[in-house]
């Protein structure tokens, strides 16, 4: 079983700040990913057209891990999907 990567670019919602986003990130988004055996991690660019903007990088342990846990290319956990609209 070879180990896949998704790579979902964020957009943080009106009103939201990237602080907030990131411990809701570590607080509740990873933990949900971590209970379905991935890796989650959430990365902020610091420079060029991507400054300040979000990613969020899943680290899942195999195809049928990624098709069980997400069935579609556009699905997203719904606890996860107020803080931010995906670009």
């Amino acid at each position: 079983m070879d180990k896949v990567f998704g790579l979902a670019t964020l957009e943080l919602r009106p009103g939201v700040r990237g602080e907030e986003f990131e411990r809701f990130w570590t607080d509740e988004c990873a933990p949900l990913g971590a209970m379905l055996g991935l890796i989650g991690h959430v990365a902020r660019g610091d420079r060029g057209e991507r400054a300040g903007k979000y990613a969020i990088i899943w680290e899942i342990p195999s195809i049928e891990a990624r098709d069980r846990c997400f069935p579609t290319p556009a699905y997203a956990h719904r606890r996860c999907w107020p803080c931010w609209s995906q670009s």
